[in-house]
């Protein structure tokens, strides 16, 4: 006999499925089987999974039964199966297969987009043999990241139970609170096949609590092995494309649940009989459960039935469970099962919104943002949209920049005084060379003009509270050639956004226009925005300074405002952030990795540094002693007349060398986290060794003897960089303005405008 048999219900997801089964084998256990059960018997199942010798795959091909699940109480069968890219059988069908297939002494249960920590597997099998236990379990967390980039550091526990223990009584009831589930256990085969327990391939989201109730009542205690044994849920980050079963939204899931729970119930009354203290902790630990899931789903995704269902149901809770999970509840969520109970629906309702209200804080007791949204859904919403007005923000309002900045100009060279123009900023206003009203960024009169004006003219994401109207025209413009893998080409999200996937699929379905830079952009944002609609392949406005008929003159303009020696040359250092590095959404740390000492010594004669750091960073650079030579210039509005005045860029990993390749000058590229962040922060369109035109280097260095060999370089990569000039510039000309607002702004053709 085989000692573990690891059962994996699998559908889709192969690349999750890879890290799960090399999980497994990771965990130096030689006697163990892994049944694949693939319910959709696609091709997806990566080679290198097929490839184990101790894996076998049990493909679902006929309908199965549920043998042995007892259904307790009446309630509706929702048939499997008829949604969107739904399983015809389900993870319960796939369990109850691995089984009947499984040929070893203990059972294993894990999800194919899960994985284990060292040990951790070896570690339950172990303690079960050491103690003679039937059921082992240990430490479950949560975490957004694959195994690579895992920490335990800011992961989500769902228990907080310590030490080598076995669970009974109230710490069993405690821990099934928040675990009613068959994952990350290890069960004698012997002792489960005695209880005659079967998963219910009829219910969708909650097919294990059935068994979870049946295996956790028979046992007077469960072996718990504290941290030493660690399962990993894998959260996901593509609810759109490849949502996890909690991620879906479907009106499915109060039935399931309250299936789950009638049938668990059921059991537990039916066979633990009067005064067991068994099968009350458990009994207590889903009626726990029942009432959190009314507390969280009512009134806003119960219909009635359900509502009745729900209603009966706690109306069984026994008075002793009642006065427990009582204590648990605020005042305002206690009031609201109590009418519950009750069957007051109504009066449920109103102390529901009242406890939802308090916990986000909103209305009288809300932040002012919380004020605004209100007033934004009471009236702006409602009111009609102005014609001709045009709302402009570039990088979240912090400058006045960017194709923004180009459309809004050239907009009122030609068309002076037809549009009534809004700037959003955030900190402080600008000298803006047109009319035009600033508003603050969030304040209330950004959300009136969100909200009214006709055309919106971003280059990076809106605020996920904005609601597109009909009538009103988006034009996002972006803010760059993608080096980097951008949302849905990403295959973890390590930022401080773990729900970016989500937010940026609702934010670009609001884009009427997206402009793209060269035709390499075109094709990628396609895909990675997952961006149906239409796409302007105009070149970047932003740009068109860099092919200003006097530019030159332009550039003397611009050394002359920042204070630039006039007889130096000058290196533009332009990193990007790092997603892992960051204090919360949208700021990021930033170490500076020159060494500006040794650059001072080598090139101070002839050179100074700009630096100019990304707008996500937080951090401010410290530049103290370095007068005169470097410079931060982070904060000045337009990065395009920084190119303007550069010999020489130094960059990273930044989209900033496309656009400075207009230019034709230098480039050295400063990687030094090279492989961290090319094969675990974000991945990159292009062969970085083989396309970019210009040197990789590793520390400063290398950067110091680079700059004394620039001719060298040039002549080195000359072809290289006219090969990348005209695959990624060849849109560029001075007119993408120009075509970007012919293609938008219809003039006077709409009954709106007329007005």
């Amino acid at each position: 006999m085989t000692k573990v048999s690891v059962i994996i219900p699998y559908y889709k997801g192969p690349s999750y499925l890879e890290e799960c089964v090399q999980s497994i084998e990771n965990q130096n256990l030689s006697d163990l089987e892994i049944l694949l059960v693939d319910d959709r018997g696609g091709d997806d199942v990566p080679e290198s999974v097929l490839e184990k010798a101790f894996l076998r795959r049990i493909v679902l091909e006929e309908e199965p039964e549920a043998e042995g699940f007892c259904a307790g109480e009446s309630w509706e069968v929702v048939p499997p199966g008829g949604g969107k890219d739904m399983s015809p059988f389900g993870a319960a069908a796939a369990r109850n297969a691995g089984v009947r297939y499984a040929g070893g002494e203990y059972l294993y249960f894990i999800d194919a987009d899960d994985y284990l920590w060292e040990d951790a597997l070896a570690r339950l099998v172990e303690l079960a043999d050491e103690k003679g236990a039937d059921v082992v379990t240990g430490k479950r967390c949560f975490s957004w990241f694959r195994p690579l980039s895992f920490t335990n550091e800011g992961a989500q526990e769902d228990t907080q139970l310590t030490g080598i223990v076995p669970l009974r009584g109230e710490e069993l009831a405690s821990f099934l609170s928040t675990r009613f589930t068959v994952q990350h256990l290890l069960v004698r085969r012997a002792y489960y096949d005695g209880l005659g327990l079967a998963f219910d391939v009829h219910n969708r989201y909650y097919s294990d609590v059935f068994v979870a109730a049946g295996i956790f009542f028979g046992k007077e205690a469960v072996m718990w092995a504290d941290g030493s044994s660690q399962y990993v849920c894998r959260l996901h980050n593509d609810p759109i494309h490849l949502p996890a079963l909690s991620q879906e939204k479907t009106k499915r899931r109060a039935g399931d649940f309250i299936r789950s729970y009638e049938a668990a119930i059921h059991l537990l009354t039916e066979e633990a009989g009067a005064g067991s203290t068994d099968g009350d902790n458990v009994a207590y630990a889903l009626n726990w459960q029942l009432s959190r899931f009314i507390a969280e789903h009512f009134p806003d995704t119960l219909n009635g039935e359900e509502a009745r269902h729900f209603t009966m149901a706690l109306r069984r809770v026994p008075e002793r469970d009642w006065r427990r999970i009582k204590k648990e509840f605020g005042f305002l969520q206690t009031m609201e099962m109590n009418c519950f109970k009750k069957g007051k629906e109504q009066a449920a309702k109103l102390f529901a919104k009242l406890a939802f209200a308090w916990r986000k804080k909103q209305g009288i007791l809300g932040t002012p943002i919380q004020h605004r949204r209100i007033v934004d859904a009471l009236f702006f919403q409602k009111m009609k949209l102005l014609p001709n007005t045009v709302l402009f923000e570039s990088f979240l309002g912090k400058s006045y920049s960017d194709s923004p900045k180009y459309i809004f100009e050239y907009l009122n060279k030609t068309y002076p005084g037809r549009y009534k123009c809004i700037w959003a900023y955030a900190e402080k206003k600008r000298d803006i060379p047109y009319p035009a009203k600033q508003v603050k960024r969030l304040g209330l009169r950004y959300f009136y003009y969100m909200a009214r004006c006709r055309y919106v003219v971003f280059n990076g994401r809106q605020p996920t509270f904005y609601k597109k109207r009909k009538g009103s025209i988006f034009l996002e413009t972006w803010h760059g050639t993608p080096l980097k893998k951008l949302v849905f080409d990403m295959d973890d999200v390590t930022s401080a956004s773990p729900l970016y996937k989500e937010d940026v699929y609702y934010q670009t379905r609001a884009w009427d226009y997206l402009v793209a830079p060269n035709e390499f952009s075109e094709k990628i944002f396609r895909r990675a925005f997952s961006y149906e609609g239409n796409i302007l392949g105009t070149g970047y406005p932003r740009n068109d300074i860099l092919y200003h008929p006097d530019k030159e003159d332009l550039a003397l303009e611009i050394k002359n405002e920042l204070g630039l020696p006039l007889d130096k040359k000058v290196i533009l250092y332009a990193p990007t952030w790092r997603d892992d590095e960051y204090y919360g959404p949208g700021m990021y740390k930033f170490s500076l990795r020159l060494d500006l000492g040794r650059m001072r010594e080598e090139l101070g004669s002839e050179y100074v540094v700009i630096l100019r750091t990304h707008y996500f960073i937080a951090d401010a650079l410290d530049l103290s002693g370095f007068e005169g030579f470097a410079y931060n210039e982070s904060k000045y509005d337009d990065v395009a007349r920084l190119y303007l005045i550069s010999d020489v860029l130094i960059t990273d990993y930044s989209s900033v060398f496309f656009d400075f390749a207009n230019l034709r000058r230098p480039m050295l590229f400063f990687t030094y986290d090279l492989e961290k962040y090319r094969s675990i922060l974000r991945g990159f369109y292009i062969d970085v060794e083989k396309e970019l035109p210009g040197p990789m280097l590793f520390d400063t260095e290398e950067i110091i003897d680079a700059i004394h060999n620039l001719r060298t370089i040039q002549r080195n990569y000359e072809e290289r960089y006219k090969q990348f000039y005209e695959k990624y510039c060849a849109w560029e000309d001075g007119h993408a303005a120009e075509r970007a607002v012919n293609a938008v702004f219809r003039f006077g053709h709409t009954e709106m405008e007329k007005d």
